[in-house]
């Protein structure tokens, strides 16, 4: 089948730079299905072409592509053959929606690893690819058109032993399990990072690949890359050899950072104070930043030099100091009241240290939040969780709008 062919009554030249939406399929009642629900949402109902997977190609290629494709795979001899090609010609930010007849869960994981979003079986109803076309387009623009960036939470340690790491693990687990929100954890200590060890998951090989060659940074390449501990929580974490170096630089983080805040709801960072110092370029991105600390004279000095570190990096950036497991070393902790009136600042959260839960998630190899979610410690992590990934309730309006309608 030409694409381009006369009989065609739409045409690639319809495409405009960067259009929300277009389709290529190969027969009449799902053309008109999909044309309909294109009118619908205020997309040009001629972004609906005829064709598949190789008139797709031939028109994608000599134009940027649109945001959400849904590609017809009916007429396909290898679907994934002919998915590859057409990630070799799409943007990093493009959507992908497959149509086929083929009924095999193995071509479904294929397709899925590929980085295709769906993959519905024909016939299908109008109803059904309505929902599908709006569950994958949600997530790829704002109601503006423009692209949609996850939240990227950075949480740091002002001293080694402050638990950063369990605080940046949990928070994402929360995340992920309690809000339904898709995250992404990364662990930026490629030597010794203990992310994805209290997951339980081994970490995936590639990290250093994107680190050396940023060039290569795409969403099939971090769907390979990344490990699943979880429905929505994913891992990006190394356990390189001592002796390899593993320098980071901006020119490797910003695309990194790029690609998983287009993919992602949330990205959690577990940041190394001194991969902070190193590469200020990932504090300047984040959206918020926890800063791991706790009671003692020297992790309050070091807390109020990362708070200013921070703060110089992004002007108004949201900061929170965290003093994580107070009562564990009584006499050496100063109060709250003194940590607080020394940096010149309200504490956002105090964490207890809480043994008997803390033993059991190590000896699982699973998070407290998992574990024991009614500890102390998870109970005390959630709220934040929820401030920092600025989670709402479904059916709870926002606190000030219930306060205007209180007040009218």
């Amino acid at each position: 089948m030409n694409a381009m062919s006369a009989a065609q009554p739409h045409s690639a030249a319809a495409l405009r730079e960067r259009d929300p939406f277009a389709a290529f399929v190969a027969d009449e009642v799902t053309r008109a299905a999909l044309m309909r629900i294109a009118a619908e949402r205020g997309w040009p109902d001629s972004h609906v072409l005829r064709g598949g997977a190789l008139e797709a190609v031939e028109i994608l290629s000599r134009m940027p592509t649109p945001r959400l494709i849904v590609l017809d795979l009916s007429d396909s001899v290898d679907p994934v053959l002919d998915v590859t090609q057409m990630a070799n010609v799409c943007e990093q930010e493009t959507r992908l929606v497959a149509l086929g007849r083929t009924n095999d869960i193995g071509l479904f994981r294929d397709l899925i690893e590929l980085g295709v979003d769906d993959y519905l079986l024909k016939p299908i109803s109008a109803e059904l690819l309505a929902a599908a076309v709006d569950k994958v387009a949600k997530p790829a623009a704002q109601a503006d058109g423009a692209p949609r960036l996850g939240r990227l939470i950075c949480v740091t340690g002002a001293r080694g032993g402050a638990g950063a790491t369990s605080i940046a693990v949990n928070t994402a687990w929360l995340i992920a399990n309690e809000q339904d929100k898709r995250v992404a954890l990364v662990d930026f200590d490629l030597h010794f990072g203990t992310a994805a060890l209290t997951l339980d998951v081994e970490p995936g090989k590639g990290f250093a690949d994107a680190l050396e060659n940023p060039e290569r940074i795409d969403g099939l390449f971090m769907e390979r890359t990344m490990v699943r501990a979880g429905d929505n929580l994913f891992v990006l974490a190394a356990d390189h050899a001592l002796d390899r170096d593993c320098a980071l630089g901006a020119s490797a983080v910003n695309p990194l950072l790029a690609r998983l805040r287009a993919d992602f709801d949330c990205v959690v960072v577990d940041l190394p104070r001194r991969t902070a110092l190193d590469v200020p370029e990932i504090v300047a991105a984040a959206d918020a930043v926890v800063i791991a600390t706790d009671l003692t004279l020297a992790g309050m000095r070091d807390a109020l030099r990362l708070v200013d570190f921070v703060k110089t990096q992004k002007a108004g950036v949201d900061v929170r100091v965290v003093v994580n497991r107070v009562g564990q070393s009584k006499k050496a902790e100063m109060t709250a009241a003194d940590f607080e009136r020394s940096v010149e600042a309200r504490l956002a959260l105090s964490l207890p240290f809480d043994p008997a839960p803390a033993a059991k998630s190590a000896r699982l190899g699973r998070p407290l939040a998992a574990v024991a979610p009614k500890c102390r410690f998870v109970a005390g992590l959630r709220g934040l969780a929820r401030q920092l990934s600025g989670y709402q309730p479904a059916g709870k309006a926002p606190l000030w709008r219930r306060l205007m309608r209180r007040s009218a």
